[in-house]
């Protein structure tokens, strides 16, 4: 926290965490544009390891991955009493069933559904917790 808060003054860092490559590039310049850092990673354990060494101030996720989904991923994320309050956003193109909705609720900071506009969406929430620069468009 007194990373976050202290040593990096300007532009918050965000790591999206999606198997699908396209997704990732997408979203990555969008985040760009708008004055944030950017760090991403391809599966669940990769992502583990990038928190503990980056310290992002927010987490992009996936829910559905290989060899470890989303789901799990949060459970261990916030394991962690240092994980605790780091807002993670869920985008996702999974049809939720109500129990995992639940789990979300408890888990996440929000769930975006992949599809037409996520791009906007996800920087209106971003938005919500960072200051941002307007995009260059």
């Amino acid at each position: 926290m007194l990373w976050r808060n202290l040593v990096r003054r300007q532009g918050a860092r965000v790591l999206v965490v999606d198997d699908e490559a396209e997704f990732r590039t997408i979203i990555t310049g969008h985040l760009k544009e708008v004055g944030l850092e950017v760090q991403t990673a391809n599966k669940g354990m990769d992502a583990l390891e990038a928190v503990n060494r980056e310290a992002p101030d927010a987490i992009i996720l996936d829910l559905v991955m290989p060899v470890m989904d989303g789901l799990t991923f949060l459970d261990r994320l916030r394991a962690s009493p240092y994980h605790t309050g780091l807002p993670v956003i869920v985008v996702t193109a999974k049809d939720l069933t109500a129990e995992e909705r639940e789990q979300l609720q408890e888990k996440a900071s929000g769930v975006l559904d992949k599809g037409e506009g996520v791009e906007e969406r996800l920087i209106d929430v971003l938005g919500a917790l960072f200051p941002l620069g307007e995009p260059k468009r």
